[in-house]
């Protein structure tokens, strides 16, 4: 009972590492002692030591070493074909054949990350129903990569599914609410539909403020979008009588949400990132439009 306690501890502290602070590293380590305290009570092949994989996949992936990922997500499922057999769908399949997804859909294999999805999609509507948030999250997925392979009507219909979903479990105030409603405007944003875009993306922050917070990156990107639709917005306006008034007033929420995006990069990771510099950048085109 006390090995299982310390199993099921070491287990629970890397996902606080990996979920609360970003800490990969301590969140692996911690992981790969889990899995050998498991594998030597246990042997390779228990149900618990799927968890632990998919766990570790998952920081793998947040460290881009997506063929360690693959490697721990493939295992995992494994095991649960090994325990419960090719022909009794089980829902951890659905997980982890969608985290498996996600790999070949950050890999730009956008055909074969499709069949993953609508496989997890499978496992998890016989196994937790059509409605259930695992469905959504899956639903949302597939969306992006229609959106990647310019199939912006598929992705929009398959995003409006997964907010169904949410709605329904949760609420119209739940954080992947908002971050489905943000997929949401940059589907309509490449079908040039802006101002469309730009309503979904208001929402999408107002959301992810109060479910979030004023200091979270995915804030942050919401954020970024929204200067980018209304410089779209402005872009537009050029050339339209009666437009003088709303284009500064684009500009100015431009520059308000560029700030706001810069402000939250600089926190996270510092001044001298990447991303800090492009806002920096964007914010000098904004300030300077009127004079190119």
């Amino acid at each position: 009972m006390k090995k299982k306690k310390t199993r099921i501890y070491l287990t629970n502290i890397g996902d606080i590492y990996r979920k609360q602070q970003s800490d990969f590293t301590t969140a692996e380590a911690t992981y790969k002692e889990a899995l050998s305290s498991l594998e030597k009570s246990f042997g390779p092949n228990h149900i618990e030591i799927a968890e632990v994989l998919n766990s570790m996949g998952l920081v793998l992936k947040k460290r881009a070493d997506y063929s360690g990922a693959e490697i721990c997500y493939k295992r995992a499922i494994q095991i649960v074909y090994d325990t419960f057999g090719h022909d009794q769908e089980h829902y951890k399949l659905g997980i982890y054949y969608n985290n498996l997804a996600d790999l070949d859909r950050k890999r730009n294999r956008f055909q074969e990350a499709l069949k993953l999805y609508q496989r997890a999609l499978t496992a998890i509507e016989k196994t937790l129903g059509s409605e259930h948030s695992e469905a959504a999250e899956i639903l949302h997925n597939i969306g992006q990569v229609q959106h990647q392979l310019e199939n912006y009507k598929e992705a929009i219909d398959y995003i409006n599914r997964a907010l169904v979903i949410i709605k329904k479990e949760f609420s119209t105030k739940h954080y992947k609410y908002g971050m489905f409603l943000n997929s949401l405007g940059l589907a309509y944003a490449m079908l040039e539909e802006y101002q469309t875009a730009y309503e979904h993306m208001k929402d999408a922050l107002q959301i992810l403020l109060s479910a979030l917070g004023s200091g979270h990156i995915e804030v942050c990107d919401v954020y970024a979008n929204l200067g980018d639709v209304c410089m779209k917005l402005v872009a537009e306006s050029n050339g339209k009588t009666g437009k003088a008034i709303d284009k500064q007033v684009k500009l100015d929420e431009a520059k308000k949400y560029y700030t706001e995006a810069q402000r939250i990069v600089q926190a996270t990771f510092g001044a001298e990132h990447t991303k800090a510099k492009q806002f920096m950048s964007l914010l000098f085109i904004v300030e300077n439009y009127n004079s190119f």
